[in-house]
């Protein structure tokens, strides 16, 4: 059957329609990976030491005060560190989710039906090139990020005429960075559908991106709205955990609440992202449910 392209409404509401008919393979996804992917991110802060900051700042922020610079630098580093393997880990099993997200999204679409397990299979099939194709995308964006920050923190005078001039150049180096990570945004579910290779999936996204840059920009908007809305949401039923008389215990508890919804969205997010791949592919070229197979 040939897919048409669809106004932007009718696309979203689509993509609500399509998780909500594929939710069970996705979800068993995403618990299997981000429960795992949260017991690790909360084993990292205690093995790095990056509670106690925590601890400090939400029970006794007074005690930062008679820290020494020094101490109060490790510290900081302790936790810094900590959040960093966490979001590393988190972007990792991220990946692995968006990719089973978009093949059962695809095959619902094409009229299939397709099991849990067997999205994982296609999944961990995907995985390394899925892997490198982020990787060389995310090199390229903070490349030109730094580019701009670098232009930025160069001082071309002194007064407002100096500062107008160092705001220009930082707007013209970060656009760059920004147009390119939507131009992006489409790296996974062309490697999960299209099953192409690094190089070709970005220059693949770059193509279908570019003559809906703005409509895209928009539609990521509004999905990640909605994803931070039910995040909300979820932290209000989280939230009394973290006043649990052991505090440690209180903040690990609503960690692993968060982390585990967290996973949730993450599915349905790269799920929705799916619909709008599958639009902006009908848009470049004749597209049938079969080629989604």
């Amino acid at each position: 059957m040939q897919i048409q392209p669809r106004p932007f409404a009718q696309v979203l509401g689509e993509a609500l329609n399509g998780l909500a008919a594929t939710w069970r393979p996705i979800v068993s996804t995403s618990l299997l990976i981000f429960v795992p992917v949260g017991l690790l991110a909360l084993l990292t802060f205690q093995w790095t030491g990056g509670t106690e900051f925590l601890d400090a700042v939400l029970n006794d922020p007074d005690s930062l005060e008679t820290l020494t610079d020094e101490a109060l630098t490790e510290l900081i580093n302790s936790f810094l560190t900590a959040a960093a393997i966490a979001a590393a880990i988190q972007t990792l099993g991220t990946i692995f989710v968006y990719l089973a997200s978009h093949k059962v999204v695809g095959e619902g679409i094409a009229g299939n039906s397709i099991t849990g397990s067997e999205a994982r299979r296609f999944a961990l099939k995907r995985y390394p090139v899925a892997f490198l194709t982020c990787l060389i995308a995310i090199v390229i964006v903070a490349g030109l990020g730094t580019l701009g920050y670098l232009v930025w923190s160069i001082p071309f005078g002194f007064g407002s005429a100096a500062g107008f001039v160092n705001f220009l150049f930082l707007v013209a180096c970060v656009a760059p960075a920004i147009w390119f990570s939507i131009a992006f945004s489409m790296l996974l579910p062309i490697v999960a559908l299209e099953r192409r290779g690094p190089i070709k999936a970005i220059t693949r996204s770059f193509d279908i991106v570019r003559r809906r840059w703005w409509p895209t920009l928009g539609y990521l908007v509004v999905v990640g709205l909605l994803g931070t809305i039910a995040a909300q949401l979820i932290q209000l039923v989280a939230l009394p955990l973290a006043s649990l008389d052991n505090l440690s215990l209180g903040i690990s508890a609503a960690s692993l609440v968060g982390l585990f919804a967290q996973g949730l969205i993450v599915a349905a997010i790269g799920a929705m992202w799916t619909g709008w791949y599958i639009d902006l592919r009908a848009r470049n070229k004749s597209l049938t449910t079969d080629d989604l197979s």
